[in-house]
């Protein structure tokens, strides 16, 4: 059988607890089965129960990581074919190198 007993909330956020039938001063709250704990969302406010899901924002993460990545390697490929193109559309005869003659 739990006795409950009246707390005073200072302005300074510490409580005082009424004194027991046995004249002890209650300084520390019950604990163990003497404490009343309703297992509930009765204290939490309403914004923390309603939110967004941790995995939601690890997905997004995991896309804008992927999309910079995409990014740079497409960018990478296109910079390679159009440097191997320019290359290959070199003909011999279009350049031509002259020795100086004395």
């Amino acid at each position: 059988m739990s006795n409950t007993e009246e707390a005073t909330v200072n302005p300074d956020g510490t409580t005082t607890f009424a004194s027991d039938e046995n004249g002890d001063a209650g300084d520390v709250p019950p604990s163990g089965d003497d404490a009343e704990f309703e297992a509930g969302s009765e204290g939490v406010p309403g914004d923390a129960e309603k939110g967004t899901d941790p995995a939601i924002f690890l997905f997004l993460g995991f896309l804008l990581i992927a999309a910079i990545w995409f990014f740079f390697f497409y960018k990478r490929r296109k910079d390679q074919a159009d440097s191997e193109a320019f290359f290959s559309n070199l003909d011999g005869e279009k350049v031509s190198i002259s020795s100086p003659q004395n």
